[in-house]
């Protein structure tokens, strides 16, 4: 299952959900400061549709070289050859649900971004800020920017009502579940940026 061939369904909330060519993005802004991260953010996720490794090259080289206090939380989702790639930052979290279960990672779990390979065996994908509602599988997001804190990704031919369209209990206000995994470093086969604001 690619990222290009799933439903986009939006969890209200303030903050942006984005879909541009072949990436998703979360972005969660608590003040001004964080306008122009997120407008560079949204221009380059639009100028690189088709270039997707470098997209993730520059969205990792402009969250470490904006100051902290000017990054928001977010989440971006950039599908390239072979896999699905996850950047994440802040207070946003992805879930991943498989037949074994949920897999949870957080972006506050490193200082300044978690990255994640994600290569299937998926069956949906929550990405949200923490402690988003729910996710109204009536909508659809195919292209653009809408106001949202967060999405779930399904296969298209997920019937409606959608089972699971409820905060995955990973991600929901009580904590993550047993699943969650730490990530103080980076997750996955590429690992996260360089640690800036703390020592291992």
């Amino acid at each position: 299952m690619t990222l290009s061939s799933m439903r986009v369904c939006i969890a209200p909330g303030e903050g942006l959900v984005a879909r541009q060519g072949s990436s998703v993005v979360v972005v969660i802004p608590s003040g001004a400061e964080h306008d122009p991260f997120i407008d560079e953010l949204l221009e380059l996720c639009a100028a690189h549709t088709e270039d997707q490794r470098s997209l993730v090259r520059r969205v990792g080289a402009l969250v470490t070289g904006t100051p902290p206090e000017s990054v928001p939380a977010f989440g971006i989702l950039v599908e390239t050859v072979d896999s699905i790639v996850a950047l994440l930052a802040g207070e946003v979290a992805l879930a991943i649900t498989t037949s074994q279960g949920v897999e949870t990672y957080e972006g506050k779990d490193a200082s300044t971004y978690v990255e994640r390979r994600l290569r299937g065996g998926y069956e949906s994908l929550w990405l949200a800020a923490t402690g988003a509602s729910l996710a109204d599988p009536r909508s659809r997001l195919t292209s653009g920017v809408v106001p949202g804190a967060g999405m779930l990704l399904l296969p298209r031919a997920t019937d409606l009502p959608v089972p699971g369209t409820s905060r995955p209990a990973a991600t929901s206000a009580s904590g993550p579940s047993t699943n969650r995994r730490s990530c103080s470093r980076g997750c996955g086969t590429i690992g996260s940026g360089p640690e800036r604001m703390r020592s291992p």
